[in-house]
């Protein structure tokens, strides 16, 4: 079923071709599962280094000022806080746009037909599977360009190959912190950036934009002219700036500039906070984002443990999906099943991984767990042997 911006498609599987899609699935399943552990151990690792390098580097981090680098400080460890500042102006010589920044930000949107797509399945008797797709077609201003030729219905939703203009970034090359001159990662750090206000494009020489373009509500516009009914193909550039800010920097010194501190312990530690951050609030913030990663891998690990045990039980789902309902239970009883073995297996993976990486505080763990047993273990034997007072 089609109209203008819709597209209906139904298709039909039947159990044997389900089945062998399951079976096939049963390779990538195992793939999944056994990926899941070295992620999971290399996760735990991952985390220790970083929290060790993280306190070295707390522990030899010294203060100094923006003013003057020191050649006593060569190779150290520093905190310094200050006002970042340029000497030049960056410019986007197509557009005629310069600015005093640290970047200059040239972000290109089109003008689009966007395809979405939304599925309905329904298990028949047999075995078999019907889907009814529904496509979506709708307009849209993106910054990606989205290639019309693999959409289900391209028929009237073409939309051009490419943007004549590209999205691009211009960064300054003489950022300053006081004396210091900041580093290339430094710099790519800072990412507060603001909108422009663009108002006219006095300053371009390139005649193509002057013939085409109009501004309008801080924007360049390139296509149609009638701005509040855009077509497809149509281009809206915005310009944003990333402006000198107050900064605070952690990182190794090298001369008036600076490079990665490589810790003992395996990282490498740089850090760039905006506003006047003290040392110590920056570590705990490393920290804290160091912890965040840790669990969030960790879910990953987990996640991709249970997929990889429901892709391996598909085909005994697609068995009993020749009565939809007796698949639909099994389907659930895989999927709790999955769950469990998944967890357990994540725990215990970790487990080892702690006692390879923190065999310490593994070892003083599991000690107060057994104690922790044995305690509970005795007062439950000795409730059960005190005798129950007479009732008066």
């Amino acid at each position: 079923m089609v109209n203008n911006n819709s597209f209906q498609e139904v298709t039909n599987q039947s159990w044997g071709s389900r089945m062998m899609a399951s079976i096939k699935g049963v390779a990538t399943g195992a793939l999944f599962f056994i990926a899941s552990f070295p992620v999971l151990f290399w996760n735990e690792g991952r985390a220790v280094r970083t929290a060790k390098s993280l306190k070295e580097g707390a522990s030899n981090v010294i203060e100094i000022k923006s003013d003057i680098p020191s050649v006593d400080n060569e190779g150290k460890l520093i905190h310094l806080t200050g006002n970042t500042t340029v000497k030049n102006k960056i410019t986007d010589t197509e557009f005629g746009i310069s600015i005093m920044g640290i970047k200059l930000i040239r972000e290109v949107e089109g003008y689009q037909w966007k395809e979405k797509s939304e599925s309905k399945t329904r298990d028949k008797v047999g075995g078999g599977q019907e889907t009814i797709t529904t496509y979506n077609y709708e307009r849209v201003w993106s910054t990606e360009v989205y290639d019309s030729d693999k959409f289900k219905s391209p028929e009237g939703h073409i939309n051009p190959k490419e943007f004549i203009y590209s999205s691009k970034e211009y960064i300054n090359d003489s950022v300053q912190l006081g004396e210091f001159q900041l580093s290339a990662s430094l710099i790519k750090a800072m990412d507060k950036a603001e909108q422009i206000p663009i108002q006219r494009l006095d300053s371009t020489s390139n005649e193509s934009v002057k013939n085409s373009a109009t501004v309008h509500e801080s924007m360049v516009y390139i296509g149609s002219k009638n701005i509040t009914t855009p077509q497809i193909g149509d281009l809206r550039i915005k310009f944003k700036v990333v402006k000198p800010a107050t900064v605070s920097i952690i990182s190794k010194q090298i001369g008036n500039t600076f490079e990665p501190y490589e810790a003992d312990a395996g990282d490498a530690i740089e850090l760039l906070e905006y506003g006047k951050i003290s040392s110590k609030n920056m570590f705990t913030h490393a920290q804290d984002t160091n912890r965040m990663m840790t669990w969030v891998l960790r879910l990953c690990g987990l996640v991709a443990m249970f997929i990889g045990l429901t892709l391996i039980f598909k085909p005994l789902v697609m068995v009993a999906n020749v009565l939809p309902f007796l698949g639909s239970i099994l389907n659930l009883g895989i999927g709790l099943f999955a769950g469990i073995i998944a967890f357990t297996l994540s725990i215990l993976t970790i487990a080892i991984a702690w006692l390879f990486y923190r065999p310490v505080l593994s070892i003083l763990l599991l000690a107060v767990g057994v104690g922790l047993f044995i305690l509970i273990k005795r007062y439950s034997k000795k409730k059960k042997s005190t005798p129950a007072q007479p009732k008066s």
